[in-house]
């Protein structure tokens, strides 16, 4: 294949992409010959890798950045622009990192660079540019039914194939939809041998319907009490190096579900064969990340307002964000969509591949294989062609998947999306429902919006046993002012702990990174 690959590339032809675009599944292709090196990836970036040249002009392609600086004993210079940007939103956007002169893979993309001059080009052979108008005509639901039904039944024999000697399929199961297909789908196929999780404290909606779920299908279910293991993580001293392991330059580290892969293995129910399949991300291409403002977006600038909310990290004090979007509207300009579609091309290539898709670097941490049958190629093809007005807030796949796709074993079972979207909830979450935005963002700096914003979940005490406080923390490292900017605003005794986890991911981050640099000098 790497013949055929180097052979389009040096006769000039148009069809190199093409060789990429037939690919399906998981994966990123690094060839090299004397003349040039050649990176694709898949989709959805999941086996992200960085690039760079060396202090002797040599190539260097690393999957794993902080390893590749220890072993050689380097460091690089923060990227102020890309570093506020990671600050904000846990990931960085387009093909930076937050290091001066070192690149990063992004999804769907085939990097071709010269060795004579180190010139680099970008072919973006694959786009989420779904249809962003309305259907014209109604659509027949239980044709949809049955092409739905076809797409998920090859898409989940192809993942059973993709691992003969699996032991177990270990499945996060929430209350929701996506990972619901997934379960849906294993029965249906006759798999036997999964497991199913849920984890966060106890009795939370999300855990009590998972395990109406389980049962209902005969899967064996498992809780996990993240009150109860929280210390022992904590002492455990193994985030630490989760965090370096997850990093790569580019995207914070997802720990919702670390502490539930930890303590599933001390107790001895996972093998080292058994794969993860996460409900990952579904619900995106299927329409429930639309905003009705996106069909008036007729120039990029429209689509600023909208995209602002990837960057509300550190929202205590949230007016100088302003280089921010500065730097997003550069990327987005290089974006080759209309208008109306940029939004949902930011949300996959730069969150959804960045930071979600990257979750699945917990399972590979632990030893683990995982697999993302919901972003297949035959579901990206779908749903491209569904009109605004039939994913708008996924419409259409909760109603065919409820009717018509659900086995009759699940039928009754209600989803925990739709039981907080019709405002069954507590009281307390009503009244907080209430509260203008911009009082939410000053109690959240506060430290107040962990148990209210995300009751039951419980990854908010993952960093519980923290004592420090943001000025404590100011005064260990000396911040570059692009992001003391949003620090210096927080009462001096806020406690880090009380920060959403993933600002505390990344505060630890960027020490972490800060404190190597000043030893290497």
């Amino acid at each position: 294949m790497a013949d055929i690959i180097f052979n389009e590339i040096n006769s000039g032809s148009d069809n190199l992409d093409n060789l990429v675009k037939d690919l399906n599944g998981n994966f990123t292709l690094i060839l090299t010959n004397p003349e040039q090196t050649l990176i694709a990836t898949d989709r959805m970036r999941t086996y992200p890798v960085v690039y760079f040249l060396n202090d002797d002009k040599n190539l260097v392609i690393t999957d794993s950045l902080e390893k590749y600086c220890k072993e050689n004993h380097v460091s690089f210079e923060f990227d102020e622009d890309a570093l506020e940007q990671y600050f904000c939103s846990d990931y960085v956007a387009g093909p930076f990192t937050i290091f001066k002169n070192v690149y990063s893979v992004q999804s769907g993309e085939i990097i071709k660079i010269k060795l004579a001059d180190n010139s680099i080009s970008r072919i973006q052979y694959f786009n989420w540019t779904p249809k962003m108008t309305d259907d014209e005509n109604e659509r027949d639901l239980t044709y949809e039914a049955r092409i739905q039904d076809e797409i998920f039944s090859s898409v989940f024999a192809r993942m059973i194939k993709s691992a003969p000697g699996v032991n177990n399929w270990v499945i996060p199961l929430s209350g929701g939809y996506d990972s619901r297909v997934i379960v849906n789908y294993l029965y249906k196929k006759g798999i036997k041998n999964v497991i199913c999780y849920t984890y966060g404290i106890k009795d939370n909606i999300q855990s009590l319907i998972s395990k109406r779920v389980s049962e209902a299908l005969g899967y064996k279910w498992f809780f996990i009490d993240y009150p109860e293991w929280k210390d022992r993580l904590y002492e455990s001293n193994l985030i630490e190096s989760y965090l370096e392991y997850a990093f790569n330059g580019t995207s914070v580290a997802h720990l919702q579900d670390f502490p539930a892969v930890y303590a599933l293995k001390e107790m001895g129910i996972l093998q080292p064969t058994d794969v993860f399949v996460p409900g990952h991300a579904l619900e995106v291409i299927a329409g429930n990340h639309l905003d009705s403002d996106m069909l008036s977006c007729p120039t990029i600038q429209s689509a600023i307002p909208i995209l602002k909310r990837h960057f509300s990290g550190f929202g205590y004090y949230s007016k100088s964000r302003t280089n921010v979007i500065k730097q997003i509207k550069k990327i987005i300009t290089e974006y080759n969509t209309l208008p109306a579609q940029i939004c949902e091309c930011f949300d996959w290539k730069e969150r959804q591949t960045k930071f979600i898709a990257n979750s699945v670097r917990c399972y590979e941490f632990f030893g683990f294989g995982w697999r993302i049958p919901e972003w297949d190629l035959e579901l990206f093809n779908y749903w491209e062609e569904i009109g605004f007005n039939y994913r708008f807030k996924r419409i259409m796949f909760k109603e065919i998947f409820k009717n018509y796709l659900l086995v009759d074993q699940l039928k009754q079972i209600p989803f925990a999306n739709d039981i907080l979207e019709n405002n069954r909830v507590p009281l307390k979450t009503k009244l907080i429902n209430q509260i203008p935005l911009s009082i939410k963002r000053i109690l959240k700096g506060l430290g107040m919006g962990q148990s209210s914003f995300i009751p039951g979940e419980g990854y908010h005490l993952i960093y519980n046993n923290l004592d420090e406080t943001l000025s404590e923390y100011v005064e260990s490292l000396s911040l570059p002012q692009s992001l003391m900017k949003y620090l210096k605003h927080y009462p001096k005794n806020q406690k880090i702990a009380n920060l959403p986890i993933n600002s505390i991911t990344t505060l630890s981050n960027i020490r972490r990174i800060h404190t190597y640099i000043d030893q290497v000098g």
